[in-house]
């Protein structure tokens, strides 16, 4: 590969998709405990020897713990760079080559679905997603991806299924719960989609991550804290069960 010591320079990443020697990245970083998030303007360099983008420390502000790997020496694949940075016409064409040159790799495929979700060619990312999983089959979260995808086409009630599906395999994992009850909540099923919010809000989860992901929820749900998220969905869930009251002159 070509040498990136070079900013000007250009690396060839795949059959001629060259990539910029250094980018730079808005994003937010979380210590390995996800006590400490930082919103940051990253310096990165594209490293030949891995075939990713490193952090500049030299250029990068980082208020972070120096020994944690997780703050300061976070690798960044180029095409995840491509779609935070919003470049969804360049992340189609580097996943394509990358799924045309490792065709036997689930994640090549699952980098292309995801690429082409972004850039709204959802049957093509169905199409991906479901190569992926047939290469790895147990991976939740590609059941998790297709649900995406099938979602993203209307076919809703199959996305419900390829989410239990993830569920089947992995029944902690907070987001694929909260993104059911989402979708039980476009689909008009209320009573339902009130106890995957449940589920999102006391799952387990990982242990270092579970309690930043718990309050990320609640905030999507409009509360400040779990704590009043999950006393509206469970009075949501009481008072869906109570007989409806009867009207006067109703037998």
């Amino acid at each position: 590969m070509t040498d990136t010591t070079n900013q000007n320079k250009k690396v060839e990443f795949a059959k001629g998709v060259s990539l910029p020697g250094q980018m730079t990245l808005n994003t937010k970083l979380y210590a390995s405990d996800s006590s400490l998030a930082q919103e940051v303007e990253l310096h990165l360099t594209y490293d030949n020897t891995i075939g990713r983008f490193v952090i500049d420390t030299e250029k990068t502000t980082l208020d972070g713990p120096d020994d944690d790997p997780q703050w300061r020496h976070q690798t960044f694949s180029p095409l995840s760079i491509f779609l935070q940075k919003g470049l969804k016409d360049e992340a189609v064409a580097l996943a394509d080559v990358l799924a045309e040159e490792n065709p036997d790799s689930f994640e090549s495929w699952q980098w292309k679905g995801v690429a082409h979700s972004h850039a709204g060619n959802h049957l093509e990312a169905l199409k991906a997603t479901e190569k992926a999983i047939e290469l790895a089959p147990d991976m939740a979260f590609l059941h998790r991806n297709k649900a995406h995808d099938l979602h993203n086409l209307g076919r809703n009630d199959e996305a419900l299924a390829a989410l239990d599906k993830s569920l089947e395999m992995e029944p902690n994992f907070i987001y694929t719960h909260f993104e059911k009850g989402e979708l039980l909540s476009q689909m008009g099923r209320g009573r339902e989609a009130m106890k995957s919010y449940e589920k999102a809000l006391t799952a387990d989860g990982n242990p270092e991550t579970a309690a930043v992901h718990r309050e990320m929820i609640a905030k999507e749900l409009g509360f400040k804290t779990v704590e009043e998220a999950l006393e509206h969905v469970r009075k949501s869930q009481q008072l869906a069960n109570e007989p409806a009251p009867i009207s006067p002159g109703q037998p």
